[in-house]
């Protein structure tokens, strides 16, 4: 793994792959009939025995939880990360750091993928033809929550990525939170660089917990994931202890129970839930420590870094951002296409067809958007430089 305190963290881009990929799975299980409910029964009543029942399921499951159901738990691991790797720059840099040059260039690499992925969306929403399901069918999220034909106000929503829906690409309402952190990253930076000390970070990283679950329980969605982006920040800061941390984990044997634990405290609101939906919220803080824990274990080296740094997890890292752009429309166009009878084949055929179409959006959308950024950023430079020396006159000393 590179080093934390310089280059490129690859174990970072395998885990976000990973992240992607969980998030593809868990809205294919979504389209396909009854098969959450299949592998996760509702409880028909209150009773102690029906509670210790579904409780005790769902605890012995939990694995198959976190392949297909755990996309949200997923996403709390992107806002993690996108702290964590937009704080690190602007700490490195320190008074050289250009926020003239960052905003423009960050709403270019966010923008226009996010634009291109509405356009591919109405492209699919046009091409494949929509109806309502009677009865659901058993493809509820399907037949619920996407466009079944084209509406401004279907494209507006879309549009407001802070808004309660996106019909045409559920998954972009993460990305107003992105946009909304990007905005708000010198408070992050300035967090970061008051973090002096293992246990001030410690402090903070608690605190930020705490506030999470007290927005959890009131349904103040800024108090549940803004948070989540200072950790990273706050994480950033503290790269050089984490990169020591592995000599706290020892063994192979200490990591394998270091990530048992944290994917039992990704899982555990989950599996709270069973009991009564009411304990979801108080426990999703939780989640979010035990995905911190695998960022951690991530940045340690070792075995789980090494999984994360193997080519096929380097490859859905480098295709995660478009993968998670476009997963949502390939896969309910494929569910159209099919037919609901034969969910059975739509569900293998757009899971793979949206890892090719992210695979070439990335290549046709997201890497050109982030040269035009790259170039639109020397181009601010370049004039800064050279209102600098206009300003300042010529050299008399000479």
């Amino acid at each position: 793994m590179t080093d934390p305190a310089v280059g490129r963290l690859h174990s970072l881009d395998g885990l976000r792959g990973v992240a992607a990929l969980a998030v593809v799975l868990h809205h294919s299980a979504l389209a396909a009939p009854g098969l959450l409910e299949a592998l996760w029964p509702g409880r028909d009543g209150s009773s102690l025995a029906q509670v210790a029942t579904t409780v005790g399921w769902r605890a012995l499951t939990f694995p198959l939880h976190l392949v297909l159901s755990a996309g949200l738990e997923a996403v709390f691991v992107f806002f993690i990360l996108s702290g964590l790797v937009l704080t690190i720059p602007a700490l490195r840099a320190r008074e050289a750091y250009s926020w003239r040059v960052y905003y423009p260039r960050r709403i270019i690499r966010l923008g226009l993928p996010v634009l291109a992925s509405i356009v591919l969306a109405v492209l699919l929403l046009l091409a494949v033809p929509r109806y309502p399901i009677p009865g659901g069918g058993g493809l509820d999220w399907v037949s619920t929550t996407n466009s079944l034909t084209l509406t401004l106000q279907d494209l507006l929503d879309t549009l407001n990525l802070l808004g309660p829906r996106q019909p045409l690409n559920n998954p972009l309402w993460s990305l107003g939170w992105e946009f909304a952190f990007s905005l708000l990253l010198p408070l992050g930076v300035l967090l970061a660089t008051r973090v002096r000390s293992r246990r001030a970070a410690a402090v903070v990283i608690v605190a930020s917990l705490l506030v999470i679950t007290t927005g959890s329980v009131l349904h103040l969605d800024a108090l549940v994931y803004l948070p989540m982006f200072a950790i990273g920040a706050v994480l950033a800061a503290s790269l050089p202890d984490v990169a020591r941390a592995r000599g706290a984990i020892g063994s192979r044997r200490g990591e394998a129970l270091w990530f048992v634990l944290c994917l039992v405290l990704v899982a555990a609101p989950w599996v709270a839930s069973g009991i009564t939906g009411a304990l979801y919220p108080v426990t999703v803080g939780l989640a979010v420590a035990g995905c911190l824990g695998l960022v951690l274990l991530a940045l340690t080296g070792g075995l789980f870094a090494g999984f994360l740094e193997t080519r096929v997890v380097q490859f859905l890292g480098r295709i995660s951002f478009s993968l998670y752009l476009v997963h949502v429309p390939v896969l309910v166009t494929t569910f159209y296409l099919f037919g609901v009878e034969r969910w059975f084949l739509a569900l293998p055929v757009g899971i793979a067809l949206s890892l090719v179409v992210g695979w070439l959006f990335t290549l046709g959308v997201e890497q050109p958007s982030h040269r035009l950024a790259r170039w639109v950023g020397r181009r601010i430079e370049i004039g800064s430089r050279t209102r600098r020396t206009a300003t300042s006159g010529p050299d008399l000393r000479e």
